[in-house]
């Protein structure tokens, strides 16, 4: 019966993308691989009360470093433009305003490059997400980006190596808003140094580094003499480990009760494709996740619009504040083996379906879903 329910909607996504791709042979390729993330709060805290004025959480791929990355620093062409990271797009999601000179980062979601300007002055790019979904770009393409916003970087050697990307802030100064960006690659120092935009005069700020997991999934088309892509969705998530206790949260929770995925940051979806979730049709974009448990014991992944929860400065801790989203309904199980941590990853639905299933294992808990892309 199990292999039946996976069937049928598989089937149903199989037949929509043959007529939308007109029987064009679409392939699918996985993987799993580990990010870092450095984030920064900005709040007031007494005895009665914790108000928040906003959040920065800077997440990155960790490339090893070599000596071929210290040669394309100092001999790229001006205006040359440089992946930063590895896997997926380094990526920048502020709730409240940033500003560094003239440049000002409005709250919202960047993805990120470097640049080599003229006498050999380096900036970090904050690019636009949705026209580089528009044009199907992944990361390695970072080089044929246009546009965006640049914030310029000061520079040195240092003689200590950074053996692969490491990226922080440092609060610095007083009144809590300014914080230092740092980036260390080899034997390269970058910096500048951020302000908050937020209302009281001073602040207390929180600087943080964590671990995070991603599955991303990637549908493309290659012949001999062509090479297309038709679109990639990349899921990341905070990894915390099993306790007993979230057994007993997931089965005695009242319906209608939304739960936090992962930890840390808000667990996180991006689609450069329209996604088939369940009846409905998930636009291109970037979606903020939580879990949450039906009426009849059903449990569901919910897809949130991460606007709205900026603007009231929820984080994580706050999935069950949040509201609307889309819902995906989870199959799910009681798994003879504990996952001793979250993870999740995707699997080819198989045959000529471009569809992948979602796998969530957590402790003895097992969730599955069928994610379909529309291509065209």
């Amino acid at each position: 019966m199990h292999q039946l329910r996976r069937f049928l909607p598989a089937l149903a996504i199989c037949l929509l993308a043959t007529v939308v791709i007109a029987q064009k042979p679409i392939k699918v390729a996985v993987a799993d691989y580990e990010r870092a993330s450095s984030a920064v709060f900005f709040f007031t805290q007494s005895a009665e009360s914790l108000e928040v004025f906003g959040q920065v959480e800077l997440t990155y791929g960790q490339p090893v470093w070599k000596a071929e990355h210290g040669r394309a620093l100092e001999d790229s062409l001006p205006e040359a433009r440089m992946r930063l990271g590895n896997n997926f797009f380094s990526t920048f999601d502020t709730s409240c305003v940033m500003q560094a000179g003239d440049v000002s980062l409005q709250p919202g979601l960047y993805y990120l490059a470097l640049e080599r300007e003229e006498e050999g002055e380096l900036s970090l790019l904050f690019l636009d997400p949705v026209s580089i979904r528009a044009k199907k770009q992944n990361a390695s393409q970072s080089s044929e980006t246009t546009g965006g916003i640049a914030l310029p970087l000061n520079w040195s050697t240092s003689e200590v190596e950074a053996k692969q990307l490491e990226i922080d802030f440092t609060p610095v100064g007083t009144g809590g808003k300014d914080v230092e960006l740092s980036l260390r690659f080899g034997f390269y120092k970058m910096t500048a140094i951020l302000t908050a935009q937020v209302e009281p005069e001073t602040v207390q700020c929180s600087a943080a580094k964590y671990e995070r997991a991603s599955a991303g999934t990637f549908f493309y088309s290659q012949t001999e003499s062509d090479f297309k892509v038709f679109g990639q969705y990349e899921l990341t998530y905070g990894s915390p480990v099993w306790k007993k206790e979230y057994g007993s949260a997931v089965k005695i929770v009242l319906p209608e009760t939304r739960l936090r995925l992962g930890n840390n940051f808000f667990a996180s979806f991006d689609s450069s494709c329209p996604v088939l979730v369940g009846d409905e049709t998930l636009a291109p974009g970037y979606y903020y996740l939580a879990m949450e448990r039906g009426g009849e014991g059903e449990m569901f992944l919910v897809f949130l619009d991460p606007e709205p929860i900026r603007e009231r400065k929820q984080n994580g801790n706050h999935s069950n504040g949040t509201t609307g989203g889309l819902r995906m309904k989870l199959d799910w199980t009681e798994a003879s083996e504990i996952a001793e941590r979250l993870k999740i990853s995707f699997e080819p639905a198989g045959g000529e379906n471009p569809a992948a299933w979602m796998s969530l294992r957590f402790g003895n808990l097992e969730m599955n879903g069928l994610l379909g892309p529309v291509l065209k």
